[in-house]
């Protein structure tokens, strides 16, 4: 009997991060959270009633939790790293994960905005 590959409405259910997420020099990416998001502002007419919405300030965050390998350097608060592609993504929180039946991790949340421009 050969396993079959789960469908939804007829098309094939993806499964893993494999090609979409790669292991970070520190470590292997166990999961990965990813979030785009943006403020926004309403636009009022006399009545009050909202005739328009504007989003701006469009960004990115990334939460994910890597199994540390010997070599382990936490990245630092305001650090510089590429995630999923995408460079310029600032450290935002750090953690660390240990279990006694479970694998050393640490966590990690970046964050990148579309229009930054990273002090040089």
């Amino acid at each position: 009997m050969s396993a079959q590959t789960p469908t939804i409405n007829g098309l094939q259910a993806l499964w893993g991060m494999d090609g979409s997420v790669y292991s970070v020099a520190t470590g292997t990416i166990e999961d990965f959270d990813g979030e785009d998001m943006s403020d926004e502002g309403v636009i009022l007419d006399n009545n009050g009633y909202v005739i328009t919405d504007i989003t701006y300030n469009e960004n990115s965050e990334f939460t994910m939790t890597i199994l540390m390998q010997t070599g382990f350097t936490k990245p630092a608060i305001g650090a510089l790293v590429t995630v999923d592609s995408v460079a310029n993504c600032i450290v935002k929180r750090t953690g660390r994960v240990y279990g006694k039946k479970d694998w050393r991790k640490f966590k990690l949340t970046v964050k990148n905005w579309v229009n930054l421009v990273p002090a040089s």
